[in-house]
């Protein structure tokens, strides 16, 4: 007994363990599911086929009423007119009696004929049609002693279709006569031959004896008696034959009524299967349903039951495989980390590159949102670095930034953050500093380490120093990007100066200036007396080198100062909140300028226009572009708008908001500056982009600087990938421009091709529609020697 309990247990165990076990509840559930539908189609069938057969007594009870009305009017019709008849009988020759004896007669379904007689029982008189061969001309009057003034119906003639009602035509002292009137049952019944009562149903009229009169049976009336009646004299004498009664009979559902005192019975008869067909075919519909579905169940448990083994083999096998994958896996990590520090990480130098400083940058200035120490960006540049590469070589100049960063490392904290920027540019970022003068401290420690010799470089002894440009979160900027550009522009006033200095940036100097406050003083004079302008940069095609786009770049035509650049005056206009309306106005006149160029049949080109945060946080931009639009009837193709990854510090939400809007309009967007940002490649993913724009700081020293040239090279790859088109601007040397075209860039933008220009100026350059570089035919005629010329990349 233990051995099969054992053994059965181990079966149960490999049941569950097949994964068969998943499956029992629900085979159980599904089941019992069926069973408890079919128990409760049972109940319901029963219940539905009572109350049909309660509905069907209903309606004949009904029926039976109703010709039991009909006939018991047509006996009552038979005493007005035999009260009626008396005058003939006192008054032979009365003419308006016999007349409306016979309107009588005809308004009656039943009794259409009578016959009057004395009290000798003479015939009298005979009224109605066919009067003369349906009465006797001489009548037996012991048969109806001592009727007096009672009704008497018995069965007579006409081959018992009919029956005779005789009656005391009397007044109320003594008897002057007889009434015999014969009524015909078959009309009577013809009235209801549109009832419904089912293909079986029939109506019978019966005496109290058991003899039937007449039927009517789908829709016909007849009086033949050779049909069986559904209830023997028996069972009618079992009932009384009082008042009416309901009950079934050899598979029938019938229900009579006799006629008042009369001695007949009205009786409604129905095949009890006709009135159950209903409830029986909607039965067997369910059988079947039930049916059915218990076999396609059926069949699709034992379905899932084979898949789930044949998934449990497959599992077994993904385990086997799983663990191979884990190895893999522990191998490619290690990849990846070396991935990661190439991408992260400056390959000359092993400092951070600019894109990881970008996210550390990022990271530290949300904690000094929190904390009460300083936190400062210095942006540090070699003093006269080019004339060592080009005196001594780029490998020495390599061992110079090798040693310098190595110095930099050495005077910094773990916490701070150094990275190469570019050639011979460092960032540092200093995190949590007590006081503005331990700044400095750090400051001038660096230059005066950078000031000692390097010695033993290929050979080589080399001294040097570095200027230094320092600005403080959040006095001098609230993001990274903004507090890098506010150091560098302070370090080339320090490297003004003179070298091996340091500089803080002047935020009094800068904003409070006179120059500043009269250009925010005089801006919407300056829009109202037309000194703003727009002059215009051609962006040109690296494949044909044809102009495909124009970029807008404001200028301020200043009465006494002259042109200003949107540098001096773009950065008071966004502290005093009037970028929107400088922004506003720019878009207005790029809009303006196309369709000056459309109505004059010549040829245009997309022109973008640059737009700023507070822009994008405008919720009424989009419908105000949409307005611009329509007042000047462009098309969404004729513009494009610019945006940087500055626009998406704060209110991310709305921004993006904003440039879905102005996508949805048709206008295509492009991504500024990119690669300078914090998040570069997630708003790339994100936003509703059709171009990116590689920052010229990437494309300033290509050539000589491998990481910018991996970061170039990645960008485009990336976009192409998104299918994103790719735009280089800074483009000022031809090598440059051989680089880019070589590394798959789809449009350059630089001095090497066009200055920014006024309208008529980029307008002829528009019509030219080419902007081949003086170089390239000399190349291309070098090619036609089958010389092949190698970039390195």
């Amino acid at each position: 007994m233990n051995d099969k309990r054992l053994y059965f247990a181990r079966k149960i165990k490999t049941y569950l363990s097949d994964g068969y076990g998943f499956f029992t509840m629900p085979i159980l559930l599904v089941f019992f599911a069926i069973l408890m539908s079919w128990i409760t189609e049972a109940h319901e069938f029963k219940e539905e086929q009572k109350l049909a057969i309660s509905n069907a007594r209903s309606a004949q009870t009904n029926i039976t009423k109703l010709i039991t009305n009909s006939l018991s009017h047509q006996f009552e019709r038979g005493i007005l007119v035999s009260r009626t008849s008396q005058r003939l009988l006192t008054s032979p020759t009365d003419k308006n009696t016999e007349k409306l004896l016979s309107e009588l007669l005809e308004s009656g379904q039943g009794s259409n004929k009578i016959a009057l007689y004395d009290t000798n029982g003479k015939l009298s008189h005979m009224i109605g049609p066919g009067a003369g061969s349906s009465f006797p001309a001489k009548l037996d009057l012991s048969v109806f002693t001592g009727t007096n003034q009672n009704l008497t119906l018995f069965a007579q003639t006409e081959n018992d279709k009919s029956i005779l009602l005789f009656r005391p035509a009397s007044s109320p002292e003594h008897t002057q006569g007889f009434m015999l009137a014969s009524i015909d049952f078959n009309k009577v019944l013809e009235q209801f031959k549109n009832i419904a009562i089912g293909k079986s149903g029939v109506i019978y009229l019966y005496t109290i004896d058991g003899v039937r009169m007449t039927r009517l049976y789908n829709g016909k009336v007849d009086s033949h008696k050779t049909e069986a009646p559904p209830v023997t004299l028996q069972n009618l004498n079992a009932h009384k034959m009082q008042g009416n009664a309901v009950f079934s009979q050899n598979g029938r559902v019938i229900s009579y009524e006799r006629i008042g005192q009369s001695p007949f019975i009205v009786m409604v008869s129905q095949d009890k299967q006709e009135i159950l067909q209903n409830s029986d075919s909607r039965h067997n519909r369910y059988i079947i349903a039930i049916w059915i579905v218990a076999f396609v169940t059926s069949l699709s448990l034992l379905w899932m039951l084979r898949v789930t083994k044949h998934r449990h083999q497959l599992y077994k096998k993904l385990l086997d495989s799983e663990r191979d994958k884990n190895s893999l896996i522990s191998a490619l990590v290690g990849e990846k980390e070396k991935a990661y520090a190439l991408a992260t990480q400056d390959h000359l130098t092993q400092l951070p590159n600019r894109q990881l400083f970008m996210e550390l940058a990022v990271s530290h200035l949300a904690r000094a949102k929190r904390s009460r120490h300083h936190y400062a960006a210095m942006f540090i540049n070699v003093d006269r670095f080019k004339p060592i590469n080009d005196s001594l070589g780029h490998h020495v100049g390599d061992l110079l930034l090798k040693g310098i960063a190595e110095r930099l490392t050495n005077c910094l904290r773990e916490s701070d953050i150094i990275s190469r920027f570019g050639s011979d540019e460092f960032v540092v970022m200093l995190a949590g500093v007590g006081t503005v003068e331990n700044i400095s401290k750090v400051a001038e420690k660096i230059i005066h380490s950078i000031e000692l010799p390097f010695e033993n470089l290929a050979g080589n002894e080399i001294q040097i120093s570095c200027s230094i440009g320092i600005a403080i979160y959040p006095r001098d900027g609230i993001d990274a990007d903004l507090l890098i550009k506010t150091a560098d522009d302070t370090m080339h006033k320090a490297k003004q100066a003179g070298q091996g200095r340091y500089a803080f940036f002047d935020q009094n100097r800068h904003t409070n200036s006179d120059l500043s406050f009269e250009l925010d003083q005089r801006f919407y004079k300056a829009i109202q007396n037309n000194e703003l302008v727009l002059h215009y940069q051609a962006k040109v095609s690296s494949a044909d080198f044809s102009v495909v786009g124009v970029e807008a770049l404001v200028r301020w035509q200043h009465p006494q100062h002259g042109l200003i650049f949107p540098g001096d005056f773009v950065p008071v206009l966004e502290s005093s909140d009037k970028i929107v309306d400088l922004g506003d106005w720019v878009i207005n006149e790029a809009c303006r300028q196309v369709s000056v160029w459309k109505s004059n049949n010549q040829k245009v080109v997309p022109i973008a226009i640059n737009i700023s945060t507070k822009q994008l946080l405008d919720m009424e931009f989009a419908a105000r572009l949409l307005q611009n639009l329509k007042k000047y009837s462009l098309e969404p193709k004729d513009i494009e708008l610019e945006v940087t990854e500055s626009c998406f510090m704060n209110d991310t939400e709305i921004s993006v908001a904003t440039l879905n809007a102005i996508a949805a309009l048709g206008v295509k967007l492009s991504l500024d500056d990119f690669g300078t940002g914090f998040s570069s490649l997630g708003y790339i993913k994100a936003l509703p982009l059709s171009e990116i724009k590689i920052d010229r700081s990437f494309i300033r020293d290509i050539r000589n600087d491998q990481s910018d040239k991996v970061i170039v090279s990645s960008t485009i790859t990336l976009a192409h990938n998104l299918g994103l088109t790719v735009v280089a601007e800074g483009v000022e040397t031809f090598d440059q421009l051989m680089y880019l075209k070589t590394a798959g860039c789809d449009v350059v933008q630089g001095y090497y091709f066009s200055r920014p220009v006024s309208a008529d100026l980029i307008k002829q350059i528009i019509d030219t529609g080419s902007m081949v570089p003086a170089k390239w035919d000399y190349e291309q005629s070098l090619s036609t020697n089958q010389s092949l010329l190698i970039f390195d990349d």
